[in-house]
């Protein structure tokens, strides 16, 4: 098994059982709340919600991750349609907006590439040892399907990775 799997099947659980103690204890202190249960349903809405955005379960769903976090991926594919995100020719690039931090493992945004003069730009959610990673790759325009993505050390191309529409691909090593 490769050993970037194995925290996959560590950290998720752990965070589960974190927020699923929160949640416990949410219902308990609502329960002996005497208002409303107007103000019990936005306490639960407000908990959904959050378990929804602080959670990171991409490398399980891609699709259903970028679905429910699309505003955050518009905002960066924005940022590099303006310069401001993936101009950076550091290998792990360069750290994005504070708000967009989440979408990425390091929080940073790479540029893995140049295709017609434009970058293309990397979002990893894992980083494997020693060397590769997974992630979302965000091209404005239409790529080769056999462009190479270098993800910090594994290869991989658009064959093999999920297209999840509006420029934006998940890639795993060896797709």
């Amino acid at each position: 098994m490769p050993n970037e799997s194995l925290l996959a099947f560590v950290v998720p659980p752990f965070e589960l059982a974190l927020w699923l103690a929160a949640a416990a204890l949410t219902v308990v202190a609502i329960a002996g709340f005497k208002g409303s249960t107007l103000v019990r349903v936005v306490a639960a809405v407000v908990l959904l919600a959050a378990t929804i955005q602080f959670n990171n379960w991409s490398i399980f769903e891609p699709r259903s991750y970028y679905w429910s976090h699309r505003w955050a991926f518009a905002a960066v594919a924005d940022g590099v349609r303006h310069g401001t995100i993936g101009a950076s020719n550091a290998y792990y690039g360069e750290p994005l907006p504070r708000t967009l931090r989440d979408l990425s493992t390091n929080g940073r945004a790479a540029a893995i590439g140049r295709y017609g003069g434009r970058p293309v730009v990397f979002l990893p959610e894992y980083l494997g040892i020693p060397d590769d990673a997974a992630g979302y790759v965000f091209y404005e325009g239409v790529l080769p399907a056999d462009f190479a993505l270098d993800l910090y050390g594994s290869q991989a191309s658009l064959n093999g990775a999920e297209n999840l529409g509006d420029g934006w691909w998940y890639a795993r090593p060896g797709d």
